[in-house]
């Protein structure tokens, strides 16, 4: 069981300000060997990078779904060459535009191989991010990290062989660029960053994500799971359809926390003396930065707010 937080070391991460919060997947230094664990038949993840990889074995080649951060180029490339020498890499789908997903574009780019992702994804990409929660500004990636097939809406299917290979939006969620891939044969969603594993989920405020959008995406996909589905989150172990009714519930719980602290007018010091995640600390570990990204988020969406609780799950 992990460690419970108290007001104290909440509050103090209230009065230090977002500085002492900035999350640590989006700077890394340089990384040594991939490892991999076969997940589903011709699934692959590979562990060790920025983020998650999964890489899928298709009849046309070897789909990736995220890349890692630049410094896992060398490592991907050795476990590309070593156990995958006689496919080659055929599309890369970016999850959402975070630098530790899309830190190898440019090295399948100049290969001519297809990168895939939302167009909001593409479009963060093209200009500053003054993250303020993660006290950087990300300046515009050169054009070789950009994707090169966007979308806007929907779901849609890769032709990769005998085997479906569907992708569709997430909207507003952890970013508003987020996409999900689905292989309904292997039972295997790959949800990128609105699905965590082992820590509390990061709504990134600044490029569009809140913790609405993120319970709608929760449902989303609950809505294409069954109880033996694979689920494989931006970082850590697989999951599992329980895992994200879990996410979904504590994610609705402190909704509804922050809703009633807005509109009782309280401060931000305020809201945390409630201690508003203590019945979630033991499952999901360190809250801080979290609840200031999910409070900053839900900002944005006050005239809704309620209305969007009172509609209630799915």
């Amino acid at each position: 069981m992990k460690a419970p937080f108290t007001r104290r070391s909440l509050l103090g991460a209230a009065v230090a300000g977002t500085a002492q919060l900035a999350w640590p997947y989006l700077a890394r230094a340089a990384t040594g060997p991939l490892t991999s664990t076969t997940v589903a038949d011709g699934v692959t993840l590979l562990h060790g990078a920025g983020g998650n990889i999964t890489a899928i074995d298709t009849a046309t080649g070897v789909v990736l779904v995220d890349c890692g951060a630049d410094v896992d180029a060398g490592p991907l490339n050795d476990w590309l060459t070593t156990k995958r020498a006689d496919k080659p890499v055929s599309h890369v789908f970016n999850t959402h535009w975070h630098l530790d997903h899309t830190g190898c574009n440019d090295v399948f780019t100049a290969r001519g191989v297809p990168v895939i992702a939302h167009e909001n994804t593409r479009l963060w990409m093209t200009t500053d991010i003054n993250s303020t929660w993660n006290n950087r500004v990300y300046p515009p990636r050169p054009t070789s990290f950009w994707p090169t097939d966007t979308f806007y809406y929907g779901v849609h299917e890769l032709d990769v062989g005998a085997d479906a290979l569907r992708y569709g939006y997430l909207s507003q969620a952890h970013t508003d660029g987020d996409l999900y891939v689905h292989l309904p044969e292997r039972n295997v969603i790959v949800a990128g960053g609105v699905v965590t594993d082992g820590s509390y989920p990061l709504p990134d405020y600044v490029t569009g994500g809140w913790l609405g959008g993120m319970i709608d995406s929760l449902n989303l996909l609950l809505e294409i799971c069954d109880d033996n589905t694979i689920v494989i989150a931006a970082h850590g172990t697989p999951v599992d359809s329980k895992h994200l009714q879990a996410q979904r519930a504590m994610c609705e719980d402190v909704l509804t926390k922050i809703s009633n602290s807005y509109y009782k007018g309280e401060s931000y010091a305020e809201f945390l003396i409630s201690l508003p995640t203590r019945d979630h600390d033991a499952l999901w570990g360190e809250p801080r930065q979290f609840l200031h990204n999910a409070y900053e988020g839900v900002w944005g969406h006050i005239t809704e707010v309620r209305r969007y609780l009172q509609r209630g799950s799915r």
